[in-house]
């Protein structure tokens, strides 16, 4: 799997939710977060996850930290 940033970031931090239903009503019980640095814009990132505990997993979330510090950089 992949992300795309609209913009370019220093860290890029996934969340990850893991559950053990496949179903859209089903809430993620397990979070683990992967961390990303120097990403550059439109790039493809990335991510392979998987947790042995539980058979069904997604991104839950995708932040840019430190964006402003990295365009400072150039």
């Amino acid at each position: 799997m992949a992300v795309f940033t609209e913009a370019d970031c220093a860290t890029l931090d996934v969340s990850l939710g893991f559950t053990l239903y496949h179903s859209p009503q089903s809430e993620p019980i397990h979070f683990e977060h992967v961390a990303r640095h120097d990403v550059r814009a439109g790039q493809a990132v990335e991510i392979v996850f998987g947790q042995d505990e539980y058979p069904y997993g997604l991104i839950s979330d995708v932040t840019c930290l430190d964006a402003a510090a990295l365009d400072s950089m150039g």
